[in-house]
Order: structure tokens, then sequence, then C-alpha cells
């Protein structure tokens, strides 16, 4: 059983003589909770700008600025089950409070880094503070907002915080690498990080269950060494060949774990993930959609904020700003979302996202190194309203099919899903656009007898940086022209993913109810 926290404390006759005052309370509560899960959601995106400057400062390669990445959203998605087992069992608001402070003190460390490695190492670190935040604040939501109408709009207010944070992260790091170095992007997280701390403390209310079991350490071990091999290997692939020995190895390893992951959660009486969610086709679905929403999702800003600055050659701040009709249309639609459900399904609404997810994706993928901005705020729109119509309603979907003592779990199960989406979206495509950038700048320098070429544009930018102008000038087209190269072949992957998803929603998913009833 759950020990309520909000609702013991307001009981239904206290809420009736008072529901002005309760409303009001929820707000705040809510608001809390949205602060702290777009904290966490931001920090996956909003390196990202910053990825050109870090490469130069601290000698990164193509590589490296992808684990920066990666190393947050991996640690971030493995630990989120782990963590919301934690939660139940000693309370929710506990652990959100900790896993703040948490995320902000190695943001501090992060943020001082002097290597690729080190900051590598911390942006993993944080990733053990941001994934207490998605399954604590979700299960606090559901506790503090039982009715199921209020619950879902305070989903979709949820739903875009999430969003919002993942596309506003860009804009934010703009800005402070203006008139900052790369890690003020990493200290700025420390004054939300307090207002959400003493907000948490004020209006919070606890929640545990007492009777939720131990942790399971193997699941913990298999599952996250599985994802850290599969990431490893997909991302290395390009510098070290599909068919290395290290490569074949790690996909291996990844493939290994993640069977024996399955095979000992099967047979646990504490499994970190009970297999049996998955028996309801509803909630399996949905968690699939989740991971191929989210796979577009990353790699596309991943890529497209590379693009701003390195192929239209925007600082970080225009780069950042330049993001911003994702993140306005997102706060919109999320909402709106809501309402759009009520009257044609969720399954509907979904799909529709889904669909302008993939066509944003899509005309993104046709920039070229001379495309204008025009061409990019064209896709983002599309892209925005996209994210904006899927999570809302693929999140209830999710927890809709959970009985309440099964939705901590159920949250984090389905965060686990979207942040490994993105991870492996970062890598893969990522690696696509490496591999591309890769063999047409080694087919320039052969042409123009460089021995030896620059096999990455990080290099290729570096080796500019030491030329006389007029030869700068003619490398940094070079790796315009490479990396536009790269984006046509990468990004279409990204868009492939969305339509996959939209197929799965449109022929598989069972609708939920009839449009215009109450979820």
């Amino acid at each position: 059983m759950l020990r309520p926290g909000y609702q013991d404390a307001v009981s239904p006759a206290t809420e009736q003589g008072s529901s002005g005052r309760c409303r009001a309370r929820r707000g705040w509560v809510l608001a809390v909770l949205s602060v702290s899960l777009a904290l966490a959601a931001m920090d996956t995106t909003a390196l990202n700008v910053a990825l050109p400057s870090i490469g130069r400062d601290l000698h990164a390669s193509t590589g490296e600025l992808q684990w920066i990445v990666d190393a947050y959203v991996l640690v971030y998605g493995s630990l989120l089950l782990t963590a919301g087992r934690v939660a139940d069992r000693v309370g929710r608001r506990k652990v959100m409070i900790a896993g703040l402070v948490v995320f902000g003190v190695t943001s501090i460390l992060a943020a001082t880094a002097s290597s690729p490695s080190i900051l590598i190492a911390m942006r993993a670190l944080m990733g053990i503070g941001g994934a207490t935040l998605t399954p604590t604040t979700l299960a606090i939501l559901y506790d503090v907002f039982p009715e199921k109408a209020e619950r879902a709009r305070a989903v979709a207010i949820w739903s875009g915080a999430l969003g919002l944070g993942v596309a506003i992260g860009p804009l934010v790091g703009g800005l402070l690498l203006e008139r900052f170095w790369w890690g003020s992007v990493l200290l700025a997280n420390v004054p939300v990080v307090l207002l959400a701390v003493v907000g948490g403390l004020a209006v919070v209310p606890e929640s545990a269950d007492p009777g939720a079991p131990k942790l399971d350490l193997a699941g913990v071990v298999l599952s996250s060494g599985g994802l850290a091999l599969g990431l490893w290997g997909i991302i290395e692939a390009p510098s070290l060949g599909w068919s290395s020995v290290a490569t074949l190895a790690s996909l291996a390893g990844a493939v290994v774990a993640l069977v024996a992951f399955v095979f000992v959660e099967r047979r646990s009486d504490h499994p970190m993930l009970s297999l049996s969610l998955y028996r309801d086709r509803r909630f399996a679905l949905a968690s699939v959609v989740s991971v191929l929403s989210f796979f577009t999702v990353f790699s596309v800003l991943f890529v497209l904020t590379l693009y701003l600055q390195l192929v239209l050659g925007y600082s970080p701040l225009a780069a950042g700003l330049r993001i911003l009709p994702a993140a306005a249309t997102i706060l919109v639609a999320a909402p709106l979302s809501d309402v759009i459900s009520r009257r044609i399904g969720g399954k509907a609404t979904a799909t529709i996202g889904l669909l302008l997810l993939a066509a944003g994706s899509a005309w993104l993928s046709a920039s070229s190194s001379s495309s204008g901005y025009t061409h990019v705020a064209q896709a983002l729109v599309p892209f925005g309203i996209g994210i904006g119509f899927v999570l809302p309603p693929i999140i209830e979907a999710v927890l809709g099919a959970l009985p309440p003592e099964m939705v901590g779990v159920g949250s984090a199960a389905n965060s686990t899903a979207e942040q490994v989406g993105g991870a492996f979206g970062v890598a893969v495509v990522g690696s696509v656009l490496t591999g591309v950038v890769a063999a047409r700048l080694g087919a320039l320098a052969r042409a123009a007898r460089v021995r030896p070429g620059p096999t990455s544009f990080t290099k290729a930018l570096s080796l500019a940086q030491r030329l006389s102008p007029s030869l700068r000038s003619r490398v940094l087209e070079a790796v315009r022209v490479a990396f536009a190269s790269g984006l046509h072949a990468a990004l279409p992957i990204a868009a492939g993913m969305s339509l996959v998803a939209a197929v799965v929603v449109v022929l598989f998913l069972p609708s939920e109810t009839r449009p215009g009833r109450s979820r």
C-alpha cells in the first residue's frame, strides 16, 4: 500500500471547504515538480551548443563530444528504475531532494573539468542526480492529483516541462556562452537546484511504499553494463571500424549482458523491472513509441546545434535563440494536446504528433551548407508541435495501463525507455554523421594532397586555426560541406524512427477511450 502524503493531509471534506486553497497548493507542488524535471531534461541538451567550444578548449574528439552528451543520458536512463525503487522505499520527496543536491554538486565539479575524460566522468555523476527526478516527480504528481481529469491536465503540464527543458537547453547554453566560458552552462544549474530544494521542502508532500521490494543489484549492473557497452561500440565504431575486434566485442558484450538481464529479472523475486508489465499490450507498445520518439528528438537537437554553429556560422547564443521556435511550440502544444485528446483520442493525437516530428526532421535533413535559417525555422515548428502532441498521450497510455500501486515503477520504466532512446539516437545518428564527415574530409584532403588529412570536423577546425586566412577559409568551407553531407545521411534515420513509431501507434496500440470520455 502506498502511504499517501497529500491526500491524507487534505481529506475530501476539507477539500470541499477549502477547494481554492487546495488547488493553489497543488499548483505550487506542480510548479516545483515541473521545474525539477525541466532542469534534468534541460541538461540533456544545454551543453550541445557548447560542444564546439569544449572541442577547442579541451581538445576533444568527435567521439568524446558524443560521450559528453551520452554519459549523462546513459547513467540518467539506466538508473531511473533504481531511483524509483529507492524512492518508493525511503520516501519520494527525500530522494528528489537528495537527487537535486547531487545534481548541483556534480554540476560544479563538471564546470571545472580540465580534460574530456574528467568532464565525461562528471557528466556521468550528474546523471545519478538527474535519474532521481523523473520517477519521483511523476509519482508525487499521481499522489497529489488523484482525480483523472485533473491529473491528465497536470501530466500535460509536466510533459510540457519535460519537452520544454529539452528544447530550451540550447538557448540557455547560448545565452551563457555569449559572456562566459562553457563551464557556465553547468554552473547555471546551481541556483535552479537551490530554488527547487527550497520549494520541495516547503510544499511537496512526502509519500512512500513501505512494501516496495529491495533493490535488485544484479539487474542494475547488467542493464547499465549492457547499455554502456552498446553505446560505446556504436560511438567508437566510425574511428575503430565496424569490423574491429573492439567494436564487435563491445556489441557482443552488450547483447550478452542484456539477455542475462532478462534472464535474471524473470527469475528474481525482487526484479528491478518486472517484465510482467510488458504483458500489457498498451504499456509495452507505448514504451516502444517512447524509445523511437526520443531517438528522434535527442539526435536531431544534437546535430542541429552543431549545424547552426559549424555550417551556418552562428554564435552559441544565436544558435540557441534560433531553436526557440521548437521551445515555443512545445510550450503551446503540450497543454493543448490534452484538449485535442479529449476530442479525437490520445491515439490520434500521438499519431499526428509523430508525423509532425518526422516531417520536421526530414525537412531539416534537406539543409545544405548554403541553406539559410528560414529553412531551419520551417522545420522547427512542426518538430516542436510534434513533441508537444506526442508526450502527454503516450505517458497517459503507459501509466493508464497500470494499477495505482505500480505507477512509480511504471513511470521509471517509461522514463528509462525515453532516455535509452535518446542516448542511442545521439550514438547512432552521431556515428553516421561522423563517418560521412570523416570520409568526405579524407577525400578532400587526398584531392588537395594533404597528408595526413583531418578525420573529424573538430580536428579540421583545430587545423584551420593554425593556417593563413586564405587557407583557413578553404578548410572551413570544406568542413561546412562535409558536415552538410553527413547531415543528409544522418537525419533521415531520425525521421524514419518517428515514422515507425507512428505506424506502431496506428496499427497496434489499443485505443484508450472514446473521444470525449474522461480518461
